[in-house]
């Protein structure tokens, strides 16, 4: 994921992820574990760069990325500044 930090209401969230199954599911939750944000996408299999442009007004501080695809599941902490 990067950048890192990052401004969500200007830049997109860039993501590199190898991906095993063909569906994958991104969440993005606060510190509090309430959801902002929630997108999937239908990749093909590999290496894939997903450029997650999310435009989320939301307040600085730290958040957490879920990644879901097939049984995996991955939690990424990033920063978002103002």
């Amino acid at each position: 994921i990067y950048p890192n930090p990052i401004n969500l209401s200007v830049n997109p969230l860039n993501i590199i992820y190898d991906l095993y199954d063909g569906e994958i599911y991104l969440e993005i939750f606060d510190l509090n574990g309430k959801s902002i944000s929630s997108n999937s996408f239908s990749l093909s299999y590999g290496r894939q760069y997903i450029n997650y442009n999310s435009r989320l007004d939301i307040p600085s501080g730290i958040y957490f990325l879920k990644v879901s695809a097939g049984y995996k599941t991955d939690f990424i902490k990033f920063v978002n500044i103002k």
